[in-house]
């Protein structure tokens, strides 16, 4: 986890590069977009992209963003004697397993992440870091299946009281096919993992924009 939390900066300090790299700079309305590159038999890297227009003010924006990517990392702190003050922080940690359901079947993902909040002077950049192990899926305990992620969410006024957000995931998944049937898992995983990049993403703007609703 120190690890995770020391390598922030320099994901923030790659900011503009990834910005430009994918393309995102230059893109001028709204999109997603989803690269798989396979690097070796047993390391590929996925990358999700999107761009969207949100008509409320910036610093808004950005309050409800972090409050959603953050906000089970706040209740955890505060059931754990942290004042909600405290627990409010522009840096956070936390590493829990996460449990759903994909085409019916349970998913079971280890999760730690570092993310951090940094303002500039003419926007805001939340920034994430995690490694992950998948432990169940495909109706099957899964072992040998783990992934790195970088996640840049950059928010930057457009217009008075109007925020362009953009965003890149991205996430290198690497596959230990010394196991039995490894082989048969990779494509599924890759696959399962963007659909649960997309919908984690839409579930964190539903939140942003019904947040910003209600005021």
């Amino acid at each position: 986890m120190k690890r995770l939390h020391g390598g922030l900066g320099q994901l923030y300090a790659e900011t503009d590069y990834v910005l430009q790299s994918n393309g995102l700079g230059a893109i001028t309305s709204p999109c997603s977009q989803t690269n798989l590159k396979w690097i070796t038999d047993t390391v590929s890297h996925i990358e999700v992209i999107y761009r969207r227009i949100i008509p409320f003010d910036s610093k808004a924006v950005g309050d409800s963003f972090w409050h959603e990517m953050t906000k089970n990392y706040v209740e955890s702190a505060v059931r754990h004697g942290q004042s909600l003050q405290e627990a409010k922080v522009a840096a956070i940690s936390q590493a829990f397993t996460l449990e759903l359901e994909e085409d019916g079947s349970p998913v079971k993902i280890q999760l730690h992440y570092a993310g951090k909040r940094v303002a500039d002077p003419h926007r805001e950049v939340l920034v994430l870091s995690g490694q992950s192990q998948l432990l169940e899926a495909f109706g099957a305990v899964v072992s040998g299946i783990a992934f790195e992620e970088k996640h840049w969410l950059v928010l930057s006024e457009l217009s008075a009281g109007v925020t362009l957000v953009k965003v890149c995931m991205r996430m290198a998944v690497h596959f230990d096919c010394e196991l039995p049937n490894c082989q048969q898992y990779i494509e599924q995983t890759c696959q399962m993992l963007i659909n649960l990049k997309q919908l984690r993403f839409e579930s964190v703007l539903e939140g942003v924009e019904q947040r910003l609703l209600i005021g």
